[in-house]
């Protein structure tokens, strides 16, 4: 816990710094960084840290806030990429009894969708459209379910294939 607290003072550190310098002097910054002994992409990491903390800090998020302190880097990265979608997230987090794990769930689901978008957009652009694909699967799965269906003699296990074939 320690260390993610040294983190958002590195980063809040680092993000004045980045203000007083950074946009102005272009490759500047990076050199300040390189001569502390930092990784400029880890410097950013704090600074992205730090900016949501103050963010639902300001929203009056508490478990939030408090959750983004040790939210893992490859999440704080995945919030990052969906900054599209932020006001959505921002929803979902001023939830005050939300879990790390649930936080996580949300990111994983967004980053998801968002990559089935992706993929479906770079598929019709290509002439394939998933909805195809997705038919072909479900036919696919219909036709193993039916042969369980002939397979099974017992009752129970009978009757619940055929829900789920009748579905």
């Amino acid at each position: 816990m320690i260390e993610k607290k040294s983190e958002l003072i590195l980063g809040q550190k680092f993000q004045e710094v980045f203000k007083k310098i950074g946009r102005k002097k272009g490759k500047t910054y990076k050199k300040f960084v390189e001569i502390l002994g930092f990784n400029y992409r880890t410097t950013l990491r704090y600074r992205i840290r730090y900016n949501f903390y103050i963010t639902f800090l300001k929203l009056d998020y508490q478990k939030a806030k408090d959750l983004i302190v040790i939210l893992p880097t490859n999440y704080l990265e995945k919030l990052t990429a969906l900054c599209k979608i932020k006001e959505y997230l921002y929803q979902q987090f001023a939830n005050p009894n939300i879990s790390l794990e649930e936080m996580k769930n949300i990111l994983d689901l967004q980053t998801k969708l968002i990559n089935i978008k992706y993929l479906e957009k770079t598929l019709k652009n290509k002439g394939i459209f998933l909805s195809s694909i997705q038919t072909k699967k479900t036919n696919n799965i219909l036709y193993h379910l039916k042969k369980l269906e002939l397979t099974f003699e017992d009752g129970t296990r009978t009757s619940s294939f055929k829900v789920l074939i009748n579905l």
